[in-house]
């Protein structure tokens, strides 16, 4: 009887986890690959991803390591939003305990001048009273924002939700394109861009900001759990090719 084929575990969330996914569908359609596809829960009604996918929490580290261990996982992809601490941290510590071979798809930050700090609290403070704030940093980031009653601060979130005392919130899901944040930004006046050094495609505000003089207060990224770092799709294929011993190239 062959042996059933090698199971991937892939925490998604972001446009190179599905990239990557989409890359593995055919596999896993054919059978050989068995890859699960997992997301938080954080976004309401997500673009249906190519594979087996699971919505909601594992329960923390030991969850996911019982997970891993009940359906015979051999190898773990964290590819989740570069500031989802929480989650990779526990995913580190499910694949030690299960001894499953666990890498971080991180794509990198944005280049480019701002002013960077430590945490969202330290960059906000850096903004001057009577600062016309445009934060694009997401509903979770709001206990951050709160308290600076001498600024007006618009955030940007990617779902509706309920109001949030001493904030202001516009629903956009992103990316978002350098036409509409350019608009945003005159219309509103802007003085500050607010923002996570999270990378990827929704990177235009930043140049947008630039061109428009508006000073840029940018939270740096949260160090990488230890263990190998990949910065995209292609090197995330490659990963998988060499840890789980099978062909994850696309085929054309």
């Amino acid at each position: 009887m062959a042996a059933d084929p090698p199971a991937l575990l892939v925490l998604a969330g972001t446009a190179e986890a599905r990239a990557t996914l989409e890359a593995l569908a055919p596999q896993a359609a054919a059978g050989r690959l068995r890859v699960v596809a997992s997301l938080a829960g954080a976004t309401r009604a997500p673009r249906p991803l190519p594979v087996e996918t699971r919505t909601g929490g594992f329960g923390g580290a030991e969850g996911l390591a019982a997970f891993l261990r009940a359906r015979g996982v051999a190898a773990v992809l964290d590819a989740t939003h570069p500031f989802a601490v929480r989650i990779s941290a526990n995913a580190a510590a499910a694949c030690a305990a299960a001894g499953v071979p666990r890498a971080q798809l991180r794509r990198p930050g944005w280049p480019g001048p701002a002013r960077r700090f430590p945490d969202l609290a330290a960059a906000l403070a850096a903004a001057p009273p009577g600062a016309r704030v445009l934060a694009a940093t997401g509903r979770a980031s709001a206990p951050a924002l709160q308290g600076r009653a001498d600024l007006t601060i618009l955030l940007r979130v990617a779902e509706p939700g309920p109001a949030i005392p001493g904030l202001e919130t516009l629903v956009s899901r992103p990316p978002h394109s350098a036409a509409d944040d350019r608009a945003l930004m005159r219309d509103r006046a802007i003085t500050h861009l607010l923002a996570r050094d999270s990378g990827g495609a929704d990177g235009a505000k930043l140049a947008v900001a630039r061109e428009l003089g508006i000073e840029i207060l940018l939270a740096e990224r949260p160090p990488a759990e230890a263990g190998p770092v990949l910065r995209d799709p292609d090197e995330a294929l490659a990963w998988i090719e060499s840890t789980l011993k099978t062909d994850a190239t696309p085929r054309g």
